[in-house]
């Protein structure tokens, strides 16, 4: 007797924590993001993205939203609202600024909520950043110079056609380079560089600076590199 006894009790236990189980599951809220990655293809150096994210509460219990966390210091966030009901939906707005930053770039904002079976959901926002000053090419090299002599290399400048950056200055610290501007149009500028070989044989290295005016990059340096021989 005391055998069946403490089946039937372990039987009625079983029954009601699977019940407790299911009670709990179905009054669980249940977040679901329609749209949870969001490209904005490209866009120009120093843009601010934006990008509003949908959350949505399909379970029978309030969804919280306990905290949203952008994955770095260029990424904003602002929710509509913390308490979803069920059947309601929030919103989360994005800005990704686009400053310092050039090529493809992922940022990712982690949402955690009470829903529990996704406790963490992750909203994605990618894209390419286009410079918007671009030099080619990005380095000179000038080879084997006789002693005596000289070489000249060419370097192009290209603006982007929204940017409203301008360049300062190109030049140099090193006394043995020479600039000068060969054409100009309102998107591109070309400039001849000429390395004259004096002093030593052996290899030189230097760096050529594009000044502009804009605050996020002041200076894009051009790299060079010869070797003079007699």
């Amino acid at each position: 007797m005391k055998t069946k006894s403490i089946g039937a009790v372990i039987l009625l236990w079983c029954w009601l924590f699977c019940s407790g189980v299911a009670f709990a599951a179905k009054e669980a809220p249940h977040l679901e993001i329609p749209e949870s990655s969001y490209n904005f293809e490209s866009v120009l150096q120093g843009q601010i993205v934006k990008h509003d994210f949908k959350l949505k509460n399909t379970g029978v219990d309030d969804l919280i939203i306990h905290k949203v966390i952008p994955g770095c210091g260029c990424t904003a966030t602002k929710i509509s609202s913390k308490k979803v009901p069920p059947g309601g939906e929030s919103v989360i707005s994005v800005e990704f600024n686009s400053a310092g930053f050039i090529g493809k770039k992922v940022r990712a904002i982690s949402v955690e909520t009470n829903d529990p079976k996704m406790p963490v959901a992750t909203l994605i926002m990618e894209g390419v950043i286009n410079p918007e000053i671009s030099v080619e090419p990005n380095a000179l090299s000038f080879g084997e110079i006789k002693l005596g002599s000289s070489k000249v290399l060419e370097i192009k400048i290209t603006k982007a056609a929204q940017s409203k950056v301008t360049i300062r200055e190109v030049s140099s610290r090193n006394n043995l380079i020479t600039i000068s501007r060969l054409q100009q149009t309102a998107e591109t500028q070309s400039y001849s560089v000429s390395l004259k070989a004096e002093g030593k044989q052996g290899g030189v290295r230097g760096l050529i600076n594009v000044t502009l005016n804009n605050r996020d990059r002041t200076t894009i340096p051009v790299p060079f590199f010869a070797t003079f021989t007699k």
